[in-house]
């Protein structure tokens, strides 16, 4: 895997009865992710699946500097702290890492 910026894409299904703790993790994860060079480029609502089902409601995608700081993220010890409340707050999650075919 080269070193080039990597994206992180995010697919999720939120828990509209956990709100909260949604709009926690939210505010608790983006700093983490912000010291591991993490910038969000964009978050969007799904609309319509049209080859497969879909189980998600919005997608993020973030931009990381390599590889190595998205590994770096999930293993920080304040990051992993914050799994329980990932858990309440998505009834499902995931993660998909992509790199340029151009360079």
């Amino acid at each position: 895997m080269s070193e080039q910026a990597v994206l992180l894409v995010i697919e999720v299904l939120s828990d509209p009865a956990h709100a909260d703790a949604k709009q926690a993790y939210l505010e608790k994860s983006a700093p983490i992710a912000q010291h591991y060079g993490g910038q969000l480029i964009n978050t969007y609502r799904l609309c319509d699946s049209l080859n497969f089902d879909s189980h998600a409601d919005a997608l993020v995608i973030m931009s990381f500097p390599n590889f190595s700081a998205i590994n770096d993220l999930f293993a920080d010890e304040q990051y992993k702290q914050l799994i329980p409340l990932r858990k309440q707050a998505f009834k499902s999650i995931k993660y998909t890492t992509a790199e340029s075919l151009t360079t």
